[in-house]
């Protein structure tokens, strides 16, 4: 949506609104306490609609059905070595679970449990495999190709398993990034056989390509993330996108343009707007992104315009509110409407209801003229939603930029130093809208008018020009009244700026005759 006001704003940094009683536009529908939860994901079954939730305990997996989200059924639990770090994903009606490295326990090494069997006869089968000798690992991803990247793996780096058979898993390969990088990775994404890994002790969030004939890794290039300790990494649907996390205290979420994998380029950093905690996990989803923050809970940012993320919603699962690593650890957004599930260092299971509001973003552009387009720097903005206020000065191009999320009457103001302009506009919730103002440089105070009274000049009603010119006639408020090309042009009422082949001024100081 844009609108000419003749003032070309943008507005761009987040706003939001929340209440203080734990939760803005999330519901809890159900929780369930247990002793310890690292992380979890879900699945629901295409044939019978009953959907599942897999959280990661100290010594085992549980498996809870909420295929009635207000009532979270524990149907089995998968046993394993006691371990602080757990991570499960869904392949093919099969869950694939993997634990960090132990010393005092066997290992259960790549477990795999069969979700048909559990939905068909509620009989939990599953089985402990060890493909290529593997052991243990940190995380475990899934591409769209069935195949299985064990992260953080011994021993070896990063193994890659073959999940076509899905209960007979085949090693591939040893993934090892190349380029001089420490291979340790911490958590990644793989799609179109391009791996985006978090080098967490380099601080790097790098890519590579995966040749599948040659089981090769050719090594693309890497970025810096905000705070240098790369935690995971996401990709957008489109594959244009990247948001990463950083595992420390008041670290923004990293957002990169990768449309050149070889030259990510930062266009954005997320912040939660309530307390400078630890983000863990960060997952795209539709236009939105959800993070796990620990002692903060399930945080959820509109980034359908990436460089201009916006917080629309926010759930505090922790009873406590320091930066230390407690609390949320994983949130599952990827059911088929707005059920959430996230896991809870001491609370156990939640299952959330999100009334998911998209953000409302402004873009205000101040110029000098119409014509020429010159930006207007250092002027004032200010924007009233329903309920917050923003305050900006344009940057050198002009722009203010700022997002929001209330649906309603939004006014926005330009302050010059002799006057002021203001525009109304009714917004609702998705809304992208384009405030355009025209200040011209005598609005500014600047009485150089840009041509002499030989070339024209007004004669009673008329403009009377030498030659074939491009004017503008204007309101005081800049609304454009008349526009056209000629040497004699009658003035219209209620005309308080003129503009002259793209030079503006106040009527008053130019001499009538």
């Amino acid at each position: 949506m844009i609108r000419c006001l003749f003032i070309f704003v943008i507005l761009i940094n987040s706003f939001v609104a929340f209440s203080q009683d734990g939760s803005w536009n999330i519901t809890l529908m159900s929780q369930y306490s247990l002793p310890y939860a690292s992380d979890i994901w879900g699945w629901e079954d295409s044939i019978s609609g009953r959907r599942f939730a897999f959280v990661g305990g100290w010594d085992r997996t549980y498996i809870f059905e909420i295929t009635d989200p207000t009532n979270p059924t524990l149907r089995g639990e998968i046993p394993g070595p006691g371990v602080i770090w757990r991570d499960m994903k869904v392949w093919n009606d099969r869950l694939y679970i993997v634990h960090e490295s132990v010393s005092s326990e066997p290992s259960s090494g790549l477990q795999i449990v069969n979700l048909r069997s559990l939905v068909d006869s509620n009989v939990i089968r599953y089985r402990n495999t060890f493909p290529g000798g593997f052991e243990s690992a940190h995380n475990i991803f899934i591409d769209e190709k069935g195949r299985a990247w064990l992260w953080g793996s011994t021993p070896g780096n990063n193994y890659v398993i073959d999940l076509s058979v899905p209960d007979s898993p085949q090693f591939i390969t040893d993934y090892n990034i190349g380029g001089g990088i420490n291979p340790y990775i911490h958590d990644g994404f793989v799609r179109n056989d391009t791996v985006w890994g978090g080098h967490l002790y380099v601080g790097l969030a790098a890519a590579s390509v995966f040749n599948p004939s040659s089981n090769s890794f050719s090594y693309l290039g890497s970025v810096s993330t905000p705070q240098e300790f790369t935690h995971n990494v996401w990709i957008s649907d489109d594959g244009k996108y990247m948001f990463t996390t950083d595992e420390i205290a008041g670290a923004p979420i990293g957002i990169y343009d990768i449309s050149n994998p070889s030259t990510p380029r930062l266009v954005a950093t997320f912040k939660s707007s309530r307390n400078p905690v630890i983000p863990h996990n960060v997952f795209y989803k539709e236009g939105f992104i959800y993070i796990s923050y620990y002692t903060d809970g399930v945080v959820i940012a509109d980034v359908r315009v990436p460089e201009l993320p916006v917080e629309v919603a926010w759930y505090d699962t922790s009873p406590f509110s320091s930066s230390d690593f407690k609390g949320c650890w994983g949130v599952y957004p990827f059911f088929n409407d707005s059920i959430l599930i996230a896991s809870d260092m001491e609370q156990g299971l939640f299952v959330l209801k999100v009334d998911l509001k998209p953000a409302i973003r402004v873009y205000v552009r101040v110029f000098q003229d119409s014509v020429n387009g010159t930006p207007a720097g250092n002027i004032s903005v200010r924007i009233l939603s329903p309920t917050t206020p923003y305050n900006g000065v344009t940057d050198l191009s002009g722009v203010v930029k700022a997002g929001f999320t209330d649906s309603g009457l939004y006014k926005i103001t330009v302050a010059l130093p002799d006057t002021f302009y203001s525009q109304e506009v009714r917004l609702s919730y998705g809304d992208i809208d384009t405030i355009d103002f025209v200040v011209g440089s005598v609005v500014a105070g600047t009485v150089d008018f840009g041509f002499s009274r030989s070339d024209c000049v007004f004669e009673r009603d008329f403009l009377m020009c030498m030659s074939e010119k491009q004017v503008s006639f204007y309101s005081a408020d800049g609304k454009l009244i008349k526009s056209s090309i000629s040497n004699r042009i009658a003035v219209p009422t209620n005309t308080a700026i003129v503009c002259i082949d793209g030079k503006c001024n106040k009527i008053p100081l130019l001499n009538v005759y």
